[in-house]
């Protein structure tokens, strides 16, 4: 499959037999879920009738949703683009070389010989795009036509009409010819599909990259301690593992043995890592950051968290509403129509004049003229010319689909971290303990030319340790232009800091409970001023004696409180949903001014707010850079992803913000908007011609007027046609964002 019109061909198709009860196609894994009656219809019946369609069809055995490999069918596109275009060159410089000037009385055979060159040009590029006939011609029988049944019976009139003039040609009047016409259609519309299979290709990644977080091998522990590497797959409830520094958890567990720090961004979406200790629950696909540790397994498996997101994206995905297209939904009537409208053409002319080839001619202009080259053209055109544009602007839509629908929302879900905020912890103040007072580093050095010495020991320390905290306040002090201090031996306590010796002096950083290990007192008079933003605590001491405090939080993006007022002023619903605490969400969301907070979330409840809100009858956009985004991603109306966040948010959403700032957003909206009202436009008035051409090419005002159409002014208004909505599509070029006073 390679559309959702033809996801939808295929369920119809099978929910027309008698016992099938309901019929779901997913076309991201090409699979189909069917509820059935086995007394009544069989799963050989059921594949059946997907090949009598045009479509491959076979049972899959039982599997779990770990190792499901979503499969994109290939449609030998890039060999079928490269034999087409390869032979439409020449035949258009034959077909339409007089037309351009150039003096073709050479050629052997003349006008006649030209045709069957022609004609011998047209059939290889038929057969090379023939899955459109055998796709069209099978949904068409079934009275259930796709846009391959408009390309199909479109080329097909064009191929008969151009073939009964070479059959009837006697060399007194012009040979007008339609293979260039038919060859035509189906070299663009395959160009179409085959940018839509790579768009369609990179999204199937999402499930691959989310397994790739769960190692295959584990090291397995036993009752003597003994250490043993095994493959993930077979590891138990209730058996102990180890999990190295660096190392991701490849199960749901609890800590036995061991303290560390675990980075829990990939499930919770928080930057700050979380200290744990023995008796702590630990999630599959986070990262253990410090220390060594041995876990007992709680669920493995398909039960553990990062399984369970892959079905959630994946039945999320597969559970997504089709787009309707304008353009398929009128081919179901268009189609059948045409055809009636040729034969009761053919009949009457038959029967009037009793003239086989006026006849002809008149049935074969009807069909030729009703080419549905320009109804077909109009959304893939519009498509291409905006995603380009896009492209440009930083913007990548991943489908037609996700371009279409972006407009529509009315409601943005927006995560906190890494989306509305950096994602990376910084040093918001730093205060120095003086003489019982604390003092803000930022006033002593508005007053003083030098900057404390003690930032270069805290500099020297925080480089000995790698971890998000200590990354902070080494960037801070270099941005300060600090030089650090020298420290030959440390001690990196997991979970709560480190200490060093210094010139006989013990000095330490970490944590409250670092301090209140090392029985030290954190002075409360006066009060240390309250941190500028929720987040961490870093204390300093030397020798039981504080000397600093350092306050560690993200910070909010400087465009995103821009954005979330152009979305506003767009009528547009702003939520913020974020796995931190309350007081977290709450003050980053006063900062943004968003409509509501929704706080403490994991991965299931993100997920499930989306789905409630779309069941609620919003058109919901959901906003995210982390694997604990994936499902929600997949969830919402649109999914759209930063891209300098994860891998795996990136691949699962419709839309990627490339620039990784939420202002982009505004712009894809409205880029939506414009590229549906040009589609819109572009359907118009290839109905509109059709409407106006069929009856003047049926010979209405012939009998009247003697005003007829022949075949080739037929083709002639059917390329013009096509002509003007490329060229509405193109006005998609002079797109412009601009900001809503």
């Amino acid at each position: 499959m390679t559309c959702s019109v033809c996801s939808g061909s295929v369920e119809r198709a099978v929910l027309a037999l008698d016992g099938v009860d309901s019929a779901q196609v997913n076309l991201l894994t090409a699979t189909m879920t069917v509820t059935y009656d086995e007394s009544k219809v069989s799963p050989e019946q059921i594949c059946n009738e997907v090949e009598d369609i045009g479509f491959e069809a076979f049972v899959r055995q039982e599997t779990t949703a770990s190792n499901i490999k979503p499969t994109i069918p290939d449609d030998g596109f890039v060999p079928r683009l490269i034999w087409s275009w390869s032979l439409l060159i020449p035949l258009m410089v034959l077909s339409m070389g007089p037309m351009w000037g150039l003096n073709l009385d050479w050629f052997p055979g003349g006008t006649l010989g030209q045709g069957w060159v022609q004609l011998a040009l047209c059939l290889p590029i038929l057969w090379v795009n023939r899955s459109f006939f055998i796709r069209g011609f099978s949904t068409l029988i079934k009275l259930d036509p796709t846009m391959d049944s408009l390309v199909a019976i479109g080329s097909l009139a064009s191929v008969i009409s151009g073939l009964i003039s070479l059959f009837t040609y006697s060399g007194e009047h012009h040979l007008p010819l339609y293979f260039e016409s038919a060859a035509m259609i189906l070299t663009l519309v395959t160009l179409g599909k085959y940018l839509e299979h790579r768009a369609k290709g990179k999204t199937s990644k999402a499930l691959d990259m989310l397994r790739n977080l769960i190692p295959d091998t584990i090291t397995l522990v036993d009752e003597n301690g003994n250490e043993t590497q095994v493959d993930t797959s077979s590891v138990q409830v209730g058996q102990l593992i180890r999990i190295l520094p660096g190392q991701r958890i490849p199960l749901d567990g609890e800590i036995y043995q061991g303290i560390t720090s675990v980075d829990e961004s990939s499930i919770t979406g928080e930057s700050l890592p979380v200290d744990k200790n023995p008796g702590d629950p630990v999630t599959s696909g986070t990262m253990n950051c410090s220390g060594s540790i041995i876990v007992r397994a709680k669920k493995v498996g398909a039960d553990t968290t990062i399984s369970q997101m892959i079905q959630m994206v994946e039945n999320a995905a597969g559970s997504k509403a089709p787009i309707a297209r304008i353009a398929d939904k009128v081919s179901r009537f268009f189609v059948p129509s045409v055809m009636a409208i040729a034969l009761i053409t053919f009949a009457l002319w038959l029967l009037l004049y009793k003239d086989l080839s006026v006849a002809t001619n008149m049935g074969i202009s009807v069909l030729v003229i009703s080419c549905p080259c320009a109804l077909g053209l109009a959304t893939p055109t519009a498509i291409m010319v905006a995603t380009g544009k896009g492209a440009n602007l930083g913007l990548l839509f991943r489908s037609a689909e996700s371009l279409e629908l972006t407009h529509t929302i009315d409601t943005v879900l927006l995560d906190k971290t890494g989306t509305i905020t950096s994602g990376t912890p910084s040093v918001n103040s730093v205060y120095l303990l003086q003489e019982g007072t604390y003092l803000a580093v930022d006033q002593l050095l508005s007053e003083e030319n030098h900057v404390p010495s003690t930032l270069s020991l805290a500099m020297g320390l925080e480089k000995m340790v790698n971890h998000p905290l200590a990354n902070a306040i080494v960037n801070y002090c270099a941005m300060l232009e600090v030089s650090p201090s020298p420290i030959s031996s440390c001690e990196n306590l997991p979970g709560m800091g480190i200490t060093a010796q210094v010139e006989g002096s013990t000095v330490s950083m970490g944590n409250a409970n670092l301090m209140e290990m090392q029985n030290i007192i954190i002075p409360a008079l006066p009060a240390l001023p309250a941190p500028k933003a929720p987040g961490a605590r870093v204390y300093m001491s030397r020798d039981k004696e504080i000397l600093a405090v350092f306050d560690i939080s993200d910070s909010v993006r400087a465009d995103s409180i821009q954005a979330i007022a152009e979305l506003h002023a767009r009528g547009l619903k702003v939520y913020m949903v974020t796995g931190d605490s309350q007081e977290a969400g709450e003050y980053i969301g006063k900062q943004v001014n968003v409509d509501k907070v929704y706080a403490q979330v994991l991965p299931a409840n993100k997920e499930r707010i989306v789905s409630q809100l779309v069941q609620e009858g919003h058109r919901v956009a959901m906003v995210g850079d982390g694997i604990n985004d994936s499902p929600a991603l997949s969830s919402a109306t649109v999914g759209v992803a930063i891209g300098g966040g994860a891998d795996i948010a990136v691949e699962a959403a419709d839309v990627v913000l490339m620039h990784s700032t939420i202002a982009d957003l505004v712009k894809a909206y409205d880029l939506s908007g414009k590229t549906v009202r040009t589609i819109r436009r572009g359907l118009f008035w290839a109905l509109f011609y059709n409407s106006i051409c069929i009856p003047l090419a049926a010979g209405v005002l012939y009998l009247p007027l003697g005003i007829a159409l022949n075949p080739m002014i037929a083709a002639g208004a059917m390329s013009l046609s096509s002509v003007s909505v490329v060229l509405n599509a193109l006005s998609l070029r002079g797109f412009s964002p601009e900001a809503r006073k």
